[in-house]
């Protein structure tokens, strides 16, 4: 066997074991929603909600009469009217607006309910919960019905959902395996064939492997995307062309993702960010094809079960959550003591700096301290390539050790404060300096810790790093100014984004800025064109996001 591919099996387990972790706490948050939507959660009630929606079209009369069981005398008619309302969504939006003024009290009432729970998401809740938690009866029948919803997984947004409950079927189970495959073989729909074979990819990764070409065989171009995305999880590059192939077809949000993909994959050439959607897939297929182009299969693993990822703070809550693409909570960790930054060690650990914990921890997904160092006030860390930890606070910056020793310090002159920081990778350090007449400044130290460069900036809070890019420019959040804003090395302005009350912003690889609002309790993501095209919105402040 081949070592890359021997690379790959600890990742793909790794993931596997994700999954598996994550479904028990699905199971609880699922019982909690279905019970809330009054959808009884056994095996019968469950097949017959979803094998209704599998047989529903959006028609005025059918939406009519269901509009008319919010007010029937049985109470579990009323409820299952609301719970199908809900999962309907946007399409049913029109006619329980006018029924929110119906004269019938019990109808009015209800139609206002599900149009709030529209307006919040409950539609995808509950079909996810619905589907994930028919996965787990594991019947033969459960997945026959789960096979016969995938053709409106897409358009319900529970894809990966319904993958996840497909493979919780054919775990240790040949008789649904064997259905699983004759179901990846199908000409007969697109989502259909990729539900099956997404779920294959995590069940039969040699059969998966073998059939790639016939797999990949797919009409619609967001079904390619999937597929493409769960070989690629297998270190097929066959996967990541297929995405390519298709990537001026799909959607903001899964171009940005594929485009993402392709830059951290790629060592040499990259398209540049500012090309059309069509001249950004002809650059990448040319790309691809140079023989020069060859990212192992451990890397196009790693990468894949990466993209997408987010880790959001939660300043006030004290609460750090590792997201997928899809704002799907995969792990979290509570009972930080303001926590003012964070990075991504891997997608099992993190490194926070707790603020009023006069602490930086590095911490596994199950909360476990694997490392601390006590430091009063910390406002910014970051774990460095050599297994040092840089962080800084008000008066000082320490590289320390993972023994705990310092390794060298930096304190500024004239009765300055630090505000934020960041280590760059050439050994010389970004950090804003408030003075004692009230200015800040960005500023750029070197090796020897001597200023290189130093221009006046609006920065107002404390905490987190500088984003400062590649080509030297310096990303800069003007919270009252509500702009973020691109300086060169000089302190030119060159691009800015006029957003409501910025926390922090972060260039991504691909040319994306991701940004946090304070005011607006949001993470979002701006592409080059200035099209938004990925947000999450939570009750409490996100002041930090960051993706790898």
């Amino acid at each position: 066997m081949p070592s890359s591919v021997k690379w790959i099996f600890p990742l793909v387990l790794l993931s596997v074991y994700i999954a598996t972790t994550i479904s028990a706490v699905f199971a609880n948050e699922d019982e909690k929603v279905l019970a809330s939507a009054g959808i009884p959660s056994d095996e019968k009630s469950l097949i017959d909600f979803l094998s209704r929606r599998s047989r529903e079209t959006a028609d005025k009369s059918q939406i009519k009469l269901l509009i008319s069981k919010l007010g029937d005398d049985s109470f579990e008619e009323r409820e299952l009217a609301s719970a199908r309302l809900c999962a309907l969504g946007m399409v049913a939006l029109a006619d329980l607006k006018q029924a929110s003024d119906s004269a019938d009290v019990e109808i009015a009432r209800r139609s206002k309910e599900c149009i709030q729970k529209i307006d919040e998401g409950a539609r995808k809740k509950i079909l996810s919960s619905v589907v994930r938690t028919l996965g787990s009866t594991k019947s033969p029948t459960a997945l026959k019905t789960l096979m016969n919803y995938a053709p409106y997984s897409h358009e319900d947004r529970t894809f990966e959902d319904l993958v996840f409950a497909i493979i919780q079927c054919g775990t240790n189970n040949s008789t649904a395996l064997k259905e699983i495959q004759v179901n990846s073989t199908t000409e007969e729909n697109d989502w259909l064939k990729v539900a099956a074979g997404c779920a294959l990819a995590k069940l039969d990764q040699e059969k998966s492997r073998q059939s790639a070409d016939n797999l990949l065989k797919l009409r619609d171009p967001h079904a390619s995307f999937e597929m493409g995305l769960a070989l690629a999880g297998l270190g097929e590059i066959r996967g990541i062309t297929a995405m390519a192939t298709v990537m001026d077809r799909l959607d903001p949000w899964e171009f940005s993702l594929t485009d993402h993909l392709l830059r951290k994959l790629t060592r040499g050439e990259k398209p540049p960010t500012n090309l059309s959607n069509v001249q950004t897939k002809e650059n990448w297929l040319k790309i691809i094809s140079k023989m020069e182009w060859k990212p192992t299969s451990q890397e196009i693993t790693k990468a894949s079960l990466e993209v997408g990822k987010t880790l959001v703070v939660l300043l006030d809550a004290g609460k750090i959550q590792y997201m997928d693409r899809n704002n799907q909570v995969l792990w979290s960790i509570d009972g930080l003591q303001f926590p003012l930054d964070a990075q991504i060690i891997d997608t099992e650990t993190v490194l926070v700096a707790e603020h009023q914990g006069n602490r930086v921890t590095r911490r596994d997904r199950k909360n476990q301290i694997v490392w601390e160092k006590k430091i009063d006030g910390p406002l910014a860390s970051h774990r460095l390539e050599d297994g040092s930890t840089f962080i800084a606070n008000k008066n000082e910056i320490q590289i320390v050790a993972d023994d705990g020793k310092t390794i060298s310090t930096f304190t500024p002159a004239n009765g300055e404060i630090i505000m934020r920081a960041s280590p760059l990778n050439n050994g010389e350090i970004c950090v804003i300096l408030s003075t004692p007449q009230g200015n800040n400044r960005c500023v750029v130290l070197d090796k020897g810790q001597k200023e290189k460069s130093s221009f006046e900036v609006d920065v107002r809070t404390s905490g987190g790093k500088v984003s400062v890019l590649a080509n030297g420019n310096v990303l800069i959040t003007e919270v009252y100014g509500n702009r973020v804003v691109e300086y060169n090395p000089a302190g030119k302005e060159v691009w800015h984004l006029e957003c409501e009350q910025p926390v922090a912003a972060t260039r991504l690889a691909n040319g994306n800025t991701l940004v946090t609002s304070m005011t607006q309790l949001r993470a979002f993501e701006i592409n080059p064109k200035g099209k938004e095209v990925w947000s999450y919105k939570s009750d409490t402040r996100v002041t930090r996001a960051f993706r790898q």
